[in-house]
């Protein structure tokens, strides 16, 4: 429960990331905080500007608030196996519940709607809707207007309505409605684009298809007892990151939002990493969902079409290269952390890592859901001489350093995944190539990580070939079949990275000098890494702890961010963030003792 003072935006208010809820209609999504403030909305997909920016701006920024307009406190969930957020707002007066969502798509062409529905359940309660425009990642906001009694936001070629069931006037740049709810007399206001006036009459309709839609979705997963609701909410997470339309998947909806307050480790995450993508494909297939899985082959076959066999490490939603780097002046920054970037410089990054996710991600579907590999093949087997070819060269690693490029281990681990199951999908004839190279590089691969990047000194494999800094992605060996949990090598490695990487149960990713002089938070994915270890070594009640300790972090609505601190627990990064969602996924299906490798 959240005392809140009368509504109202401002300076009085600067949300955290954790304060946030995520809704989404597979096109877009709208971060909502605990004050009914929707406070990041980029229109009309995730990776376009934002409507509403005030989580990077919390004193200036563009935001759309609905709530009681007395002093009130709240307290909210998820409705039961849905992306809709329900708010309860009890006052002195009394009592309303708020439902936030966007509308499933349909075939009825009404496009994306933000719905936002406050029905009293005792007594009266006081409201006021206001809505200030963002300003599109430049300089000037966009304009308000009332026209046949809708707010319309205008800019450009993009004319966004909210039409709500109360008047609605203009106030020195914002958008201003007041109401009184009670029993029977909802409040109900939607964002649409250009829709008609008086469509609000369909909200019930709406509300009722995109609850049964989550909750049919989620029956269809084959969920683990083990953290059966903390699965469900990365699940359904997962596909509030799917970009319907083409299939992409980003790995977080948002942008800038600081991995150390008032830092600069601040980027763009609305792009599909091919990484990330392959591993939500993963964990969606694992918990039954084959239709993602497809999808996204099908997306990445229209990738290599357009652009050849040597990927790129991320694309846009539609298969293009990704904007390079820019900064956005405009905006302060969340908790004044600068700059605001949009585009990401991994645009010119080498991550060889890729390759083996790629073809790691497309043999598990062979073996599991009978995938017919022929029409990625091309690509699979270009992808397989690729990493046939650069497993020895250096790159930037997953961690996407801005230092100079190194021979990482992680990558050599999975350009040798890479191979491996190259060779595997060729053995069952699903695959033609060049398997006498695969194999043979596929052993260069491991005499070189078993001899050069163990370090005898400080017991442990190392970040790097012939290093002496620990990385905790090199925990995955044994999650990838590298060499068994209960290597000797493998368990000392564990040992060193938890007395030097850990901090108060989470994990750091490293000590190393990266290229970026700030401080970051604990990286939640390492810490799952670390639980998976012990969960395939034997001990599943270390596993669990860890994994505790990680959905400690999470919000009390259950969504995790990249890293966290490891002091507070306070959510770190864009949020909410795929990857540990996925981590949630894959750590609890080990936990039930599903056997499983990368």
């Amino acid at each position: 429960m959240t005392s809140h003072p009368a509504t109202g935006l401002g300076p009085s208010g600067h949300p955290s990331i954790g304060d946030h809820g995520l809704i989404g209609d597979l096109r877009t999504a709208a971060l909502v905080d605990r004050a009914g403030a929707v406070n990041w909305l980029c229109w009309p997909r995730f990776d376009d500007p934002p409507l509403f920016d005030r989580i990077l701006d919390p004193d200036d920024g563009g935001a759309w608030q609905v709530a009681s307009s007395a002093g009130y406190e709240a307290s909210r969930g998820y409705l039961p196996d849905t992306n809709v957020i329900e708010t309860t707002f009890t006052c002195a007066d009394g009592q309303a519940v708020g439902r936030d969502l966007m509308a499933v798509p349909t075939d009825d062409g009404m496009g994306t709607q933000l719905i936002r529905i406050i029905e009293a359940t005792a007594g009266a309660v006081p409201l006021q809707s206001t809505v200030r425009a963002g300003r599109r990642f430049t300089a000037t906001r966009a304009p308000l207007r009332v026209e046949d009694d809708a707010l319309v936001i205008a800019d450009g070629d993009h004319q966004v309505r909210i039409s709500c069931t109360a008047p609605m006037t203009i106030q020195d740049g914002v958008g201003v409605t007041r109401a009184v709810v009670r029993p029977g007399q909802p409040f109900v206001a939607v964002l649409s684009a250009g829709a008609p006036p008086g469509h609000v009459v369909d909200h019930a309709q709406r509300v009722a298809t995109s609850t049964t839609s989550w909750r049919r979705w989620l029956a269809d997963s084959d969920l683990p007892d083990s953290y059966r609701d903390a699965v469900a909410r990365s699940a359904l997470t997962l596909k509030l990151l799917t970009h319907q339309p083409t299939s992409g998947l980003v790995a977080a909806p948002t942008t800038s939002l600081p991995e150390h307050p008032g830092g600069s480790r601040n980027w763009d995450y609305r792009y599909t990493w091919l990484r990330d993508s392959s591993l939500s494909v993963l964990a969606l297939q694992r918990l039954g969902h084959h239709d993602e899985a497809m999808a996204f082959w099908d997306w990445l076959a229209r990738v290599a079409d357009r652009h050849g066999p040597d990927l790129s490490v991320a694309y846009t939603l539609d298969g293009c290269l990704i904007p390079g780097e820019r900064e956005i002046t405009a905006l302060a920054g969340h908790k004044q952390s600068r700059p605001v970037r949009i585009g990401n410089a991994a645009d010119v990054q080498r991550q060889h890592d890729v390759y083996g996710h790629v073809i790691a991600a497309a043999a598990h579907c062979y073996h599991n859901m009978d995938m017919d590999t022929a029409q990625p093949a091309a690509t699979l087997r270009q992808l397989a001489d690729l990493a046939a070819k650069r497993w020895n060269r250096p790159d930037d690693s997953i961690w996407e350093v801005r230092s100079d490029r190194d021979h990482f281990v992680y990558s050599r681990l999975m350009c040798w995944l890479a191979l491996d199951r190259a060779v595997d999908l060729a053995h069952h004839r699903a695959l033609d190539g060049n398997v006498d190279v695969w194999t043979a590089q596929r052993g260069a691969i491991r005499h070189q990580v078993e001899s050069r990047a163990w370090n005898p000194h400080i017991e442990a494999f190392t970040g790097t070939i012939d290093g002496a800094e620990l990385d905790a992605a090199v925990l995955v060996a044994p999650l990838i079949g590298f060499l068994p949990p209960h290597d000797p090598r493998c368990r000392a490695t564990r040992r060193a990275i938890t007395a030097r990487l850990d901090d108060n149960g989470l994990l750091r990713r490293y000590h190393y000098d990266d290229g970026v002089t700030e401080p970051e938070g604990a990286f939640l994915l390492c810490t799952l890494w670390l639980a998976d270890n012990h969960t395939l070594d034997g001990d599943p009640d270390r596993g669990a702890e860890r994994v505790e300790r990680v959905l400690a972090t999470a919000n009390d609505l259950g969504l995790l961010a990249e890293q966290a601190d490891p002091t507070t627990g306070e959510p770190l990064g864009n949020f909410p963030q795929g990857l540990t969602h996925l981590g949630v996924i894959q750590s609890a299906i080990r936990l039930e003792a599903r056997p499983q490798t990368l």
